[in-house]
Parts: structure tokens; C-alpha cells; sequence
């Protein structure tokens, strides 16, 4: 097989798509027939009676294990990759097709197997990485990284859509038994495809054996000759805008996920929009980010060519950040489906500069060999919103049920959430002030902010002095 490589990429990005398709299954099948909206309403065919506490349990507890990606990484680094893949991919198999059983039995049993495929699934991630790693000849790392961008969005947004669908016309349960078969599938790829080694890979041409021969060879070598410090924790704990950089991720995705989590239900409540329309409405979004991604990712470069590198990562940090909440804030006031839906499209679009001059570009930029690392870190930290937006959305609307306006007063409740929404925003915003003022050395020291391509030789040596670079990024500051 020619480029059997591109095989391997496929399988490992596609785990990210279906993991993030299959994120989506519990709040619209919960819409979709799952649970009742109001338990004392003798006309709702829902099958199970849950409050929103235990309704936001079960949507958050997936975050609970994904927040410590990094526990499943480091063991996945000293057991390896693959192993720990193809388990994780099993487990999320099993759990998907058994949860419908797992809710009859007990809504305990249901939400704890549902934290426990939250922790594996956190090696899918950094497997990516592994993946560009190991199985990349010369530049195709990128691509790789690339693909895992487009696969998550793409999974974000297909996934609310085939589940609304399925939801509604055969029943919440088989988007659950769909998304089980498909892990089992996956996983029975992974296995005839993807060896440890890709020189044992059975299907691949000679060709290409002996291209990744060379490439061990080298890497080898290489290993020979390295003088420079490994890997440092502690080093990395130490640095002051990593904790800021914390924060700034823990507000941008409880933007997400107030979204992706709790909007549908407003969405159903107040405007009566079913989960078929939900998963167009999810799928509209998610396309429209990964057109934005495109979009800045082009626009980039013309405005590191004309605006200092500091002023333009500031510029894709922080207005972006405001504005996404200030749309979130608007949706209730609108009370309007037309215009919400609107304003959702607006958040989306600036959700692209997060992989395009934002956080992940800053991140990589400051520290280039430990960007994985400090990435990992971030994405665990920032994932526990997962858990903390339904947390937040059940002590702001929570009522009791039965009372003549209850609907009314849920409604209020809800445009509090939104609100306190835009006031996490403004959070993310000042964190990165407070990165900016505490970490000033380190932004301005550090020799990859030499972005410019007259100064430096991109992927070979910098080509001007650190204290050029230094002089430059503090007059910046100044």
C-alpha cells in the first residue's frame, strides 16, 4: 500500500472525531425521550424522572475524568501508545453500548461509567501527538495536527446532528448503541492496521519501509548526539503564565461548554426546538468554526507582518474572549431564535482564533519543545469546565416544580446564566493582563518570540541575537 502512513492518520484523528461526536449524545437524548423536563407533568413521555442535579452530574462527569488527561497520558507514556489506545477505544466501546442498560439499572451506575470513559479518553489526544511523531516522514507532523483540529470540530458537529436525528426517529438509545459499534469498529482497525512499529505494519509498500528505516536510523542518532536538558516538570510549574494561561482556559471553554451542554436545553425550554433541529443548529456551528479556523489562520501572517508579535497574540486573546461572551450574555436578552442563533454563529466564528493566534499559538511560541507538555496541562485544566458549566447551570435554574409561574422564573434564571457567562469572559480577558504584568520576563526573554521570517530561519537557528530579541519585545511591552 503507497503512503500507508496517511491510513494511520486517518485512524487516530478519526478517535478525536467520534470521541467529540459522541460528547453530544447525553444532552439530546436526554431531550430526545431520555428524561422528563417536569417530573409532575403527567403529559411528558419522558422514561426517566431526574432532577437538574442529577442531570448535570450525568452530563459533567465525562469532564471529571477527562480533566486528568494527564494522569492517562503518563501512564499511556510508560505503557505505550498503542496498548493504552486500543483499551481506551474498548472501554468506550462497552460503555456506549450499555449505557441505556446502565440507566434502567441505576442512574449511579450510568454516571460513573460515563467519568470512567472520560479518563481514558484523555490519551486520544496526546496519541495525536504520538501518531505525528512516530508515524510522519519529513513535515507531515503539521498535518497531523492539523487534521486533529478539523476531526474535533467536525465530530462536535456531526455528532448533535446524527444524534437529534436518531434521537428522533428510532429512539435515544440507538445513538448510544451507534456510537459503541463505531468505537469497536475503530478499535478493530487499530488493530490489523496500527503495530507499535510502523516497519511492522503488514500492508505497507518497501518503499516506504525503508523511508521509515531511515527515519529510526536518524532519530537515533540523534538521540546519540542530544546535549540538550530533558523534559522538567519543575521548570515548567514555575512559569507564571502557565497559571494565568489556566484561568484564560477554564473561561474559554465554560464558554464551550455552556454552549454544547446547556444551550440546547434553553433552546428547548424557551423556544420549544426539538433535538432534530439541535443537531442542524450543532452541525452549522461546528462547520462554521472550522471555516473561521481556515479564515484566521490565513489572516495571520498579514497581521504578524504589520503589527508587533505581542500587540497581534494580545489582539487574538482578548478581544476574541470578550466578544464570546458578550454574545453568550445577549442570547436570553434577545428572546429571540433568529437572532440567538445568530449570535451563536458570531461565537463560533471567533472560537477559530483559539487555534490561530490565540492561546495555542501563544503557547507553542513561548516554548517550542515543551509546547506538548504545557498543552496537555492546559487541555486537562480547561476540560474541567465540562463538569463545572452544569454545575454552575443547575444552581442558577434549579426551581422547584408545580408552581403557576415556573416557567416564567426558570426563564429569568436562565438569562442569569447567560450572563454570568459574560462575566467569565471579562475573566479570561484580565488573566491575560495578569500574564502579561507577572510574566513580563519571560514573554520578552524567550528566544522563540522571534517570529518574523527576515529574523529568523524557521526550523533551523535564530539568525539575530537573544538580546535583540529581548530589546525588541520590551520596547514592545513598554
Amino acid at each position: 500500500m503507497v503512503c500507508y502512513r496517511f491510513l494511520s492518520f486517518f485512524i487516530c484523528t478519526f478517535l478525536i472525531f467520534h470521541d467529540n461526536a459522541s460528547r453530544a449524545i447525553p444532552p439530546l437524548a436526554m431531550i430526545g425521550g431520555m428524561a422528563k423536563k417536569n417530573c409532575s407533568d403527567p403529559l411528558d413521555t419522558g422514561d426517566y424522572c431526574w432532577g437538574d442535579q442529577l442531570k448535570a452530574t450525568f452530563l459533567g462527569v465525562f469532564y471529571y475524568g477527562y480533566a486528568i488527561q494527564m494522569v492517562s497520558t503518563y501512564l499511556a507514556v510508560r505503557l505505550g501508545f498503542t496498548r493504552c489506545v486500543r483499551l481506551a477505544t474498548f472501554i468506550c466501546g462497552v460503555v456506549q453500548l450499555t449505557v441505556p442498560a446502565t440507566v434502567a439499572l441505576s442512574p449511579v451506575l450510568a454516571t460513573i461509567v460515563q467519568g470512567l470513559r472520560g479518563f481514558v479518553c484523555g490519551v486520544f489526544l496526546s496519541n495525536n501527538f504520538d501518531c505525528a511523531r512516530k508515524w510522519s516522514l519529513n513535515d507531515e507532523a503539521k498535518l497531523v495536527i492539523s487534521l486533529t483540529g478539523i476531526m474535533a470540530y467536525s465530530g462536535a458537529g456531526i455528532g448533535p446532528f446524527a444524534a437529534g436525528l436518531l434521537s428522533k426517529s428510532v429512539g435515544w438509545r440507538y445513538a448510544f448503541y451507534l456510537s459503541g459499534a463505531v468505537f469497536l469498529v475503530a478499535l478493530t482497525f487499530m488493530c490489523i492496521f496500527m503495530p507499535d512499529d510502523p516497519i511492522d505494519a503488514k500492508f505497507m509498500s518497501e518503499k516506504e519501509r525503508q523511508m521509515f528505516l531511515k527515519k529510526k536510523e536518524n532519530e537515533e542518532n540523534r538521540i546519540k548526539t542530544e546535549t540538550e536538558d530533558k523534559l522538567s516538570l519543575k521548570l515548567i510549574f514555575k512559569r507564571k503564565y502557565l497559571y494565568c494561561f489556566s484561568i484564560y482556559g477554564i473561561c474559554r471553554t465554560f464558554l464551550f461548554f455552556s454552549i454544547s451542554t446547556m444551550m440546547p436545553f434553553y433552546f428547548n425550554e424557551v423556544f420549544g426546538t426539538d433535538s432534530e433541529f439541535l443537531g442542524y443548529l450543532f452541525l452549522a456551528l461546528s462547520l462554521t468554526t472550522g471555516v473561521a479556523i481556515f479564515l484566521f489562520s490565513r489572516l495571520l501572517p498579514y497581521l504578524d507582518a504589520r503589527i508587533p508579535w505581542l500587540h497581534c497574540r494580545v489582539l487574538m486573546m482578548v478581544v476574541p474572549m470578550f466578544l464570546r461572551g458578550l454574545c453568550v450574555a445577549l442570547v436570553p436578552i434577545t428572546g429571540n431564535l433568529t437572532a440567538s442563533v445568530v449570535l451563536l454563529i458570531i461565537h463560533n466564528i471567533l472560537t477559530g482564533t483559539v487555534y490561530a493566534g490565540g492561546i495555542l499559538t501563544v503557547t507553542f511560541e513561548l516554548d517550542p519543545i515543551n509546547c506538548t507538555v504545557i498543552v496537555g496541562i492546559l487541555n486537562g485544566i480547561g476540560q474541567a469546565s465540562g463538569f463545572i458549566a452544569p454545575l454552575v447551570s443547575a444552581a442558577f435554574t434549579s426551581l422547584d416544580e408545580g408552581t403557576a409561574d415556573y416557567w416564567q422564573v426558570r426563564e429569568t434564571r436562565w438569562r442569569n446564566f447567560f450572563l454570568f457567562n459574560g462575566g467569565v469572559s471579562v475573566v479570561g480577558v484580565l488573566s491575560v493582563g495578569v500574564a502579561l504584568v507577572l510574566g513580563r520576563e519571560e514573554w520578552v526573554k524567550h528566544p522563540s518570540l522571534c517570529v518574523r521570517e527576515n529574523e529568523c530561519d524557521i526550523g533551523s537557528a535564530v539568525v539575530v541575537t537573544e538580546s535583540q530579541v529581548i530589546q525588541n519585545n520590551a520596547a514592545t511591552l513598554k
